[in-house]
């Protein structure tokens, strides 16, 4: 599961960051800000690439225990910090685009927080005991 939501999550920031990169005015206000400067919107663009980058590329990695909790942490603190302000600016009245940015960034950070805080339970089989 992990595996399927990092390439998940990777391709969609990517897919993200590409478009407020290459577009950033014409994506702002496809996501209901008007008059967004090109640069803050562009410098968003490449944390999300930056991100999703991390993401593809630690895809193959171990992500559970200790070895995979920096990725997941930081991908927690990005979807859910991001879908904190997507559902204030979504409630105020905007774009539907907006809604549906907010439920990708409310689901990562669902599926992040199961997979570092709960992880994947693949066996119930006890430490070997030493003897008496």
């Amino acid at each position: 599961m992990s595996k399927a939501l990092l390439t998940g999550s990777a391709a969609f920031l990517v897919a993200l960051g590409l478009a407020l990169n290459f577009a950033p005015v014409e994506a702002a206000a496809a996501l209901g800000i008007e008059g967004a400067s090109a640069l803050p919107v562009q410098l968003l663009a490449g944390a999300l690439v930056g991100v999703g980058l991390l993401n593809w590329y630690s895809r193959e990695a171990v992500f559970g225990g200790i070895y995979g909790r920096p990725v997941g942490l930081a991908n927690i603190v990005l979807f859910v910090v991001g879908s904190f302000a997507l559902g204030r600016a979504a409630l105020a009245g905007s774009s539907p685009a907006l809604w549906v940015v907010f439920a990708c960034y409310a689901a990562f950070a669902i599926g992040f927080a199961w997979i570092v805080f709960v992880g994947p339970r693949t066996s119930q089989t006890r430490p070997p005991q030493t003897g008496n």
